[in-house]
């Protein structure tokens, strides 16, 4: 099973786009920086939903232990 990080690598024009978001990212931030300031505070309590389903991506299910106990 490949990763994400493999597959970016082993791919020219996908690590080329990966290097342009990153760049022109960094540019759009630096420029509009005095924009963004305020609306920081938002972007963090965005951004708590996202981690909360991305790290529970990976535990492995419970969809069948409804009902039984599961702290042993």
């Amino acid at each position: 099973m490949t990763t994400v990080l493999q597959k970016i690598t082993q791919s020219p024009r996908l690590l080329t786009i990966c290097i342009a978001a990153v760049v022109l990212g960094a540019y759009v931030s630096y420029v509009h920086w005095p924009h963004l300031v305020p609306y920081l505070p938002f972007a963090i309590l965005l951004l708590c939903p996202l981690m909360h389903l991305f790290m529970h991506h990976g535990h492995g299910g419970r969809h069948g232990l409804h009902g039984k106990d599961t702290t042993t």
